[in-house]
């Protein structure tokens, strides 16, 4: 189903389209969710929503193993600031 859902997004960066990215599932589902809901969720309710399976701990885990290549492929576009995550607005993006 993510995989679906992942092929019906296109992501530009500077009006460039970003074709593939190498990213885990969730890593892909967190960027789709970022690029959907808005400026930007923190840390706690990100790691619940994508892990609700697990214990709190676990899931800030989780989340923290999916930024860094998350954060190499996007570079500035993605807003890590403190307790906060998101897609930054000073640069241009669009998701289609």
């Amino acid at each position: 189903m993510l995989q679906r859902c992942w092929e019906l997004f296109k992501f530009f960066l500077d009006d460039q389209s970003l074709s593939r990215f190498h990213l885990r599932a969730k890593a892909q589902a967190l960027l789709i969710y970022l690029a959907a809901t808005g400026p930007g969720w923190n840390n706690d309710a990100l790691a619940t929503l994508f892990w609700p399976e697990t214990d709190d701990q676990t899931a800030r885990k989780n989340l923290r193993d999916i930024l860094p290549p998350l954060h190499r492929q996007l570079g500035d576009y993605l807003r890590l600031d403190g307790d906060e995550i998101g897609l930054t607005t000073l640069k241009p993006a669009s998701v289609m």
